[in-house]
C-alpha cells in the first residue's frame, strides 16, 4: 500500500498551518482524485479542537475521521495536505459521500470541502437521530408512544458537536438555501417530541429558507 510522504518541516509544526508537499501521479490515480491517510485514533488535541467535551464514540457515530494527510490529484502532480499537531485535518464521511474538514483554516469558506454528489437539501445529524431512535425504542421495548424529547436544528458542524458532546441530538443544513422538506420533517419528528431551532437561526434566513414549505409543524424558538 502507497503512502504520502509529507515534507518534515518543523517550523511549520510549530505554526497553525498544514504541511505542503508534492509528489508524482501514481499510475492507478487519475485527475481529481484525493486519497487519504488515516491516524489509528484520534488524540485528546484533536477532540478538544472540535469540541472542548467531545469523545471518540461521539466523533464515530458522526463519521469523524483524523487524517494524517489527503492528497488530491491536479494535473501532472499530486497536492499533499498534511495535518500537524497544531493544525488537525479531519475527514467526515456520509452515506455516498464525504467532506475534508480543516477548522483552524485560515479562510473560512475553505474549511469543508465537499467530495462527491451532496444530496439537494442534505440534513446532517438525521441518520445518527434515527439510530438513536431505534436503540431508544429497543431499550424501551418498542412502545410506539415513546421518542426521544427533542431535536435541535442548529448552525453547522461546529455547533452540533458541541451539542453531541452535552448530549442533545443536533441536526443542521447545508447552507442558509436549504430547505427542510415535508418528508424530512416528518421522519425528525417520528424520532422526537419536538423540534427546536437556535436563536441565531431564528433571527436568520435559514429559518425563513427552511420551514418557508412547512406549515402548523410542532417547532419551537
Amino acid at each position: 500500500m502507497q503512502t504520502d510522504t509529507l515534507i518534515q518541516n518543523n517550523e511549520i509544526r510549530k505554526t497553525y498551518q498544514p504541511i505542503i508537499g508534492y509528489r508524482e501521479v501514481f499510475p492507478e490515480e487519475t485527475e481529481g482524485d484525493y486519497s487519504f491517510v488515516y491516524k489509528t485514533e484520534i488524540s485528546v488535541s484533536d477532540l478538544k479542537v472540535l469540541s472542548p467535551f467531545l469523545t471518540p464514540k461521539i466523533c464515530a457515530e458522526y463519521g469523524i475521521y483524523p487524517l494524517v494527510s489527503f492528497s488530491h490529484v491536479n494535473h501532472s502532480n499530486v497536492r499533499v495536505t498534511g495535518a500537524t499537531e497544531n493544525y488537525p485535518i479531519f475527514k467526515l464521511q456520509h452515506e455516498g459521500w464525504s467532506q475534508i474538514y480543516q477548522p483552524l483554516h485560515p479562510q473560512k469558506q475553505y474549511r469543508i470541502l465537499s467530495i462527491g454528489n451532496r444530496p439537494e437539501n442534505y440534513v446532517y445529524g438525521l441518520n445518527v437521530l434515527i439510530q438513536k431512535f431505534q436503540a431508544f425504542q429497543k431499550e424501551q421495548q418498542y412502545k410506539n408512544s415513546l421518542k426521544l424529547p427533542a431535536g435541535i436544528l442548529c448552525n453547522g458542524l461546529h455547533d452540533a458537536l458541541h451539542l453531541a458532546s452535552s448530549g442533545y441530538y443536533p441536526l443542521w443544513l447545508g447552507s442558509e438555501t436549504s430547505k427542510l422538506t415535508e418528508e424530512q420533517y416528518d421522519m425528525i419528528m417520528q424520532c422526537v417530541e419536538e423540534l427546536y431551532i437556535t436563536h441565531s437561526i431564528a433571527l436568520g434566513s435559514i429559518r425563513t429558507n427552511c420551514f418557508s414549505n412547512l406549515k402548523n409543524r410542532k417547532t419551537r424558538i
